[in-house]
């Protein structure tokens, strides 16, 4: 909160939804309206984040594929084959009441 009494800011990206979800409570508790006054996106798209007041907007991950696929690079690190160490998945924005 005191970064937000130094400087004027329009929007905050958390890391994670229980973050944004934190930080939606301690922007109520000082009266900021959201998203009028600041706006807020988290990521994960956890089920909760479409509940809160506002529901947030977060951005969605593909767990079950991060999944597979981790399986699928540890096997094959397993059964010594060559693979490629880097995968890039598509994320979705989950445009919600926070932004």
């Amino acid at each position: 909160m005191a970064l937000l009494m130094q400087t004027e800011i329009d929007g905050i990206y958390c890391g994670n939804d229980l973050i944004a979800i934190g930080a939606i409570k301690a922007l109520k508790e000082k009266n900021i309206k959201i998203p009028e006054e600041v706006k807020i996106i988290g990521f994960d798209d956890i089920s909760i984040s479409q509940y809160i007041d506002p529901p947030l907007t977060t951005i969605k991950q593909p767990i079950y594929q991060m999944g597979e696929e981790a399986v699928e690079m540890l096997i094959s690190m397993i059964e010594e084959k060559s693979i490629k160490m880097t995968k890039v998945l598509e994320t979705i924005l989950v445009e919600r009441g926070s932004s």
